[in-house]
């Protein structure tokens, strides 16, 4: 480490004394007086219910929150207490700190993976050649064995953690700091995450602080457990066994996950538990898109076997002598019926002395991931139940397991019946197919205006084909299912194979690609067959809709009024007498007059789901509904799911969490890269698919035509880190600035020094003469550049447009001299304006053609480095400047999202204009909170931090650089040499 990176080596020590925050516009402090050490080395766990403050407390050790908060003004930030890094205060020692947040996407600097790795090292100043040796060292230890030049945007979410700790790792910190780092992440995810933060502190033997709800994640790594309370200090502080010990029931009720009280299957629907009963037999209700479900004999409504099956830790089995029932007359059903678990037709049970799953037919009828053998017939599914009212919830003291909600005052889900709840008996409804998927392919297309509207799906509404589909990127392909009325489908998998997707295109937001989707009868209502052609207000009246990313769906300045604004556009006038029940239910009814955007990601996603059951919508579809839920709100959230589900919702889950799969008792569909994948597990076993390497968004971008930058070709020969480890001297390598050969290697910087100078010679006379044998020039050279035309077409489309733009307003305004053709009045049109429009429609052509057809392939990274490095231009504006570039390509994004969240809250019917205002505020409101982001991680990798800078990358000006500006210069000379001979020039 050099002198001017941050203080000390080694692990640290982190200390708060007294220490509290209160964020700006809240009158409760999100945590105060806390008074904590953690000694160099040592590994400590923070837990405590949501809106403890426990990632106030490590922004605060990463020195990311506002750096002077006035105490004295109630509406800005204060601070009270100290915290120190090393005795020191954190700001001091930037980089000494190492923060991995719960977002994957929030870590993200850079857009290839060896420049974000080296950004830390950069920021500290560590020279280019150990930087290089840092970066292949840290990604080593992480496993992420990829070219050093492959684009970010490729990466899995598990990947993108894995690539964040890298990051840290190659900064050296003294503390790593994890902020629900697994939270957002499959199975397979969380795997990679955990294993890669073990290897991290064995290999620094770095202090560790980490923040989670599920805190079996990472119990074999820490040896102190601290418990916080809300707007408080320290409950609880000791080694991790004491503390469980001591503190198990507060820990439960904080919200923590303690490790033995996870939720048993069914714990959250009629029953409480994962059994059988009356009703669940043969020839009872088929599956929900799986293979019908088997009952237990014997077995009592919410029970197994007689024994009560709420909340019973994972892996312990159900009581002795639980029957299964093995009928192989449950999967007789009809390929429809057979749906989506398994392709059509198929599932045979297990012959006898054979292993389930191990025919070459067995593999459809799998048994959802993590259902041990005593949950279901081996290698099948099992039926969902019937039984009593109620839902199980952990047994309190003297209270047996099992009890239902209605006894207790816990979270009791607000009694807002389904649309199709219109039987009086609850669940009459039950099994009603609403939604059916043959043969169905999803992909989301590449333009901007990629979200289904009734207007372009109008022509096709049910069949393969339809304006927009040819651009779109396939990610799902023959999926066979149907969605049931009173049932729960899970569609689960691992990161990247369009689980994301298909929910959209079953919410009616995105056309299939291929295959149909059809609403049946029940839910249609002579809306006609198509979700996706659907009017707005017809979409949010039968399907409600929760994101993946909960800002996307905010479109009011309250909370109480973001519940109402989907009920207020269908029409719907009693909706505010249940609003305070429904705020209570999910615990935001103290927030009811706060700007929605202020709210925590747990806040905001629950806010989400009460705005979609606000308006009583038939079909539910919820992104990862329980995402940063502590255990309480994620049993208020799964308990009232589970109740619409009882009363005749159908309920579709996209999500990781195998806690809200077993409670909901759901039909499971798991997603592979080709569609759905039936994956038999060992008895007790999660079956972990490997992550599907996500698509390129800045080049599907740049493939629908957008002028955005777009960086080399992400599947060149760039070398992996493996691969980079070659050795001269003992030294790593460094990569060069760019892979790439002839005009495309040449310095960005060049270029624009070159592109300027043209534009300074074009400038200098106004005649025909010099324009036209410039832009003659270039014409002739722009087959080096080896540009398809149509691609040169479509990037230069705004030149193209704006010169003859230019040249009417000139013909028409310009001073009026010589001849005159006609005269409007309020314009003149003469020989003299005819002119200057033309010479001044070629000069615009002669320099922004060869300015966009030189600068669409550039690298942003590469600019920035020639900007600083060749240029001098200061560090600060270089880097702000390439992160708004990056920036660009996500906000394409988020505008598809905000037309979606719009059509799917009923709110996209009013004026093209209108809409289009409320999105471009809500889109720049997300783009403050994405730079707000940002910011942080760049902060938290050490920029900002006192003394110099260094570059991993040399950007270089040599002969090449120099051959370009030369050309471009020789342009301009020619052009006015021309001129001058020919008598037309006019200096």
């Amino acid at each position: 480490m050099t002198a001017s990176g941050p203080a000390g080596t080694g692990a640290a020590r982190i200390a708060f004394r007294g220490w509290g925050w209160r964020y700006p516009e809240r009158a409760e402090w999100a945590v105060r007086g806390v008074d904590l050490t953690v000694e160099p080395g040592e590994r400590v766990a923070v837990v405590g219910p949501s809106g403890a403050g426990k990632s106030t407390l490590l922004r605060a050790v990463a020195a990311v929150l506002p750096d002077e908060p006035d105490a004295s003004d109630d509406t800005a930030a204060s601070a009270s207490g100290t915290v120190l890094v090393d005795g020191v205060d954190p700001r001091s020692v930037r980089g000494r700190v190492g923060l991995v947040m719960q977002d994957p996407e929030a870590h993200t600097v850079m857009s290839r993976i060896g420049d974000d790795v080296a950004f830390g090292c950069e920021n500290t100043a560590v020279p280019r050649d150990e930087t290089w040796a840092r970066v292949v060292e840290a990604l080593g230890v992480v496993d992420l064995d990829l070219p050093l030049d492959r684009s970010t945007t490729q990466l899995s979410g598990g990947q993108r953690q894995r690539l964040a700790l890298a990051g840290v790792l190659a900064m050296r910190p003294g503390a790593l700091v994890l902020d629900e780092p697994c939270a957002n992440l499959d199975p397979a995810g969380v795997v990679q995450v955990h294993d890669a933060v073990r290897a991290l502190l064995d290999e620094t033997g770095a202090t560790l602080l980490v923040v989670e709800h599920r805190i079996g994640t990472w119990l074999d790594l820490v040896d102190r457990l601290v418990l916080l309370e809300p707007a408080g200090g320290v409950v609880a502080d000791g080694p991790v066994a004491e503390v469980l010990a001591a503190h198990g029931p507060a820990l439960t009720a904080a919200g923590v996950w303690v490790p033995g009280a996870e939720p048993a299957r069914g714990s959250a629907r009629r029953g409480g538990g994962a059994g059988a009963g009356a009703g669940a037999g043969a020839g009872g209700r088929g599956g929900s898109g799986v293979i019908g479900r088997s009952s237990r004999a014997g077995g009592m409504p919410g029970s197994v076997g007689g024994e009560s099956a709420a909340f019973r830790p994972l892996g312990e089995p159900a009581a002795e002598g639980a029957a299964v029932s093995a009928s192989s007359s449950e999967n007789s059903g009809s390929a429809a019926d057979a749906g989506s678990g398994a392709r059509r037709g198929r599932g045979p049970s297990a012959r006898a002395g054979e292993r389930p799953g191990s025919s070459s037919e067995s593999t459809a009828a799998y048994r959802p991931l993590g259902e041990s053998a005593a949950d279901g017939a081996p290698g099948r599914p099992r039926r969902v139940s019937g039984g009593r009212r109620g839902w199980a919830l952990p047994a309190r003291a003297g209270e047996s397991p099992g009890s239902s909600v209605e006894s207790s005052a816990a979270f009791r889900p607000l009694d807002v019946p389904s649309a199709l709840d219109t039987a009086a008996e609850p669940g009459a409804q039950q099994d009603v197919v609403l939604l059916e998927a043959v043969g169905l392919s999803t992909g989301r297309s590449t333009t901007w205006g990629s979200a289904a509207s009734p207007a372009s799906a109008a022509s096709s509404p049910a069949s393969t084909s339809g304006p927009g589909r040819s651009a779109a990127q396939a990610v799902g392909r023959g999926i066979d299912l149907r969605v049931r009325a009173g049932r729960v489908l899970a569609i689960t998998g691992p990161n990247g194979v369009g689980k994301t997707t298909l929910g959209l295109t079953l919410a009616g937001l995105l056309p299939p690609v291929a295959g149909t989707l059809r609403a049946t009868d029940a839910l249609t209502r002579g809306a006609g067959p198509a979700p996706h052609a659907w009017s707005s207000r017809v979409l949010a009246a039968r399907i409600g809709t929760v994101f993946q990313d909960p800002e996307h769906q905010i479109v009011a300045r309250t909370v109480r009024d973001e519940v109402l604004a989907g009920p207020r556009a269908l029409g719907h006038a009693d909706t505010a007498d249940g609003l305070e029940a429904l705020l209570t239910t999910f615990g935001l009814a103290h927030l009811a007059d706060v700007d929605p955007f202020t709210l925590s990601g747990g806040e905001q996603r629950r806010l989400a789901i009460a705005s979609a059951i606000a308006t009583r919508p038939p079909v539910l579809v919820l992104d990862e509904p329980t995402s940063g839920q502590d255990r309480a709100t994620w049993e208020a959230v799964v308990q009232r799911l589970g109740a619409l589900a009882d009363d005749g919702t159908a309920v579709v889950v996209v999500t990781h969490d195998r806690d809200l799969v077993r409670a909901l008792d759901a039909d499971e569909v798991v997603l592979g890269p080709d569609g759905i994948v039936p994956v038999p597990a060992a008895d007790g076993d999660v079956a972990v698919l490997a992550p599907v390497r996500r698509p390129d968004v800045a080049g599907l971008v740049m493939s629908a035509g957008a002028i955005l930058p777009l960086g080399r070709d992400p599947e060149q020969d760039a070398p992996t880190v493996s691969e980079t480890r070659a050795v001269s001297s003992g030294r790593v390598v460094p990569p060069g600035p760019s892979a790439t050969r002839g005009v495309d290697g040449v310095q960005p910087v060049a270029s624009l020094l070159g592109v300027l100078a043209l534009g300074v010679c074009l400038v200098l006379s106004l005649d025909i003469v010099s324009a036209a044998v410039a832009l003659a020039i270039e014409v002739v050279l722009l087959p080096l550049l080896r540009i398809p035309v149509w691609t040169l077409l479509v990037r230069t489309s705004p030149v193209l447009v704006a010169a003859p733009l230019t040249a009417v307003s000139i013909a028409l305004y310009g001073s009026p001299s010589g001849r005159e053709w006609f005269d409007l009045g309020f314009a003149h049109v003469t020989d003299g304006s005819l002119t200057l429009a033309l010479a001044t429609a070629l000069r615009v052509l002669a320099v922004g053609v060869p300015a966009l057809a030189l600068f669409v392939r550039v690298d942003p990274t590469d600019l920035a480095d020639g900007l600083a490095q060749v240029l001098r231009l200061p560090a600060r504006f270089v880097l702000g400047a390439l992160a708004a570039i990056r920036m660009t390509t996500l906000l394409v994004d988020d505008w598809r999202q905000l037309a979606m969240a719009r059509r799917a809250r009923g709110l996209a019917d009013s004026g093209r204009l209108r809409r289009a205002a409320s999105m471009a505020f809500s889109l720049l409101v997300l783009a403050l909170r994405r730079a707000t982001t940002l910011a942080v991680a760049m902060e938290s990798r050490g920029f900002g931090a006192p003394g110099p800078r260094t570059w991993a990358r040399a950007a270089r000006f040599s002969w090449p650089e120099w051959a370009m500006v030369g050309v471009l210069v020789g342009i301009g000379a020619a052009s006015i040499a021309v001129a001058v001979v020919a008598g037309t020039w006019r200096g």
